[in-house]
């Protein structure tokens, strides 16, 4: 779908092609991603690297041996391991804010050793995220209260979404009076 859109003749800005993967390739791969992400084996986490890998040189519209720092710099966009750590650590707090007696919170709360060496869970993985960061996450946690600005109002996006419809634009298949 995004080599479709981002075609030699006509094709979207870089920034409505990003867009779109977010909105439809990065949200598949993120969904409930701390419960299974830090499950996978590392080949499957390669495996999604290199389907976003595919996807960043589509939206940036470099080669092949582009490194792949210069993808993620130019799309700002983290790599996938980036990704499962952060939504990792992300779960643990958003857990760590809820009710006591909530089953996630307590799950979180557990000191339990783990029984697998190699694979982890997101406790795990959340832990070391935080522990390496070196910041204080049990220290001035309050209770989420309800939204403190409108969602639904977002600030002005670098991108301008008006479209211009050229009927007879190289490589439309319908003609002139057929719109």
């Amino acid at each position: 779908m995004l080599a479709a859109l981002a075609g030699r003749d006509w094709g979207w800005r870089a920034c409505y092609l990003r867009r779109v993967y977010e909105a439809t390739i990065l949200s598949i791969m993120r969904y409930c991603g701390p419960a299974w992400q830090p499950w996978m084996s590392p080949t499957t986490a390669d495996q999604l690297q290199r389907s976003q890998n595919r996807a960043l040189r589509i939206v940036t519209g470099q080669h092949a041996t582009t490194p792949i720092e210069a993808l993620h710099l130019e799309t700002g966009l983290p790599t996938m391991k980036t990704t499962i750590r952060r939504d990792a650590a992300i779960a643990l707090e958003r857990s760590l804010r809820l009710p006591d007696g909530h089953p996630r919170r307590l799950l979180a709360s557990l000191d339990v050793p783990h029984r697998s060496k190699i694979r982890g869970s997101w406790r795990r993985m959340a832990g070391e995220t935080v522990a390496a960061l070196e910041v204080d996450i049990t220290s001035n946690r309050e209770s989420f209260g309800p939204p403190s600005s409108e969602t639904w109002n977002c600030s002005p996006s670098p991108c301008n979404w008006q479209v211009t419809i050229h009927p007879g634009a190289h490589g439309s298949r319908r003609r002139p009076n057929e719109w």
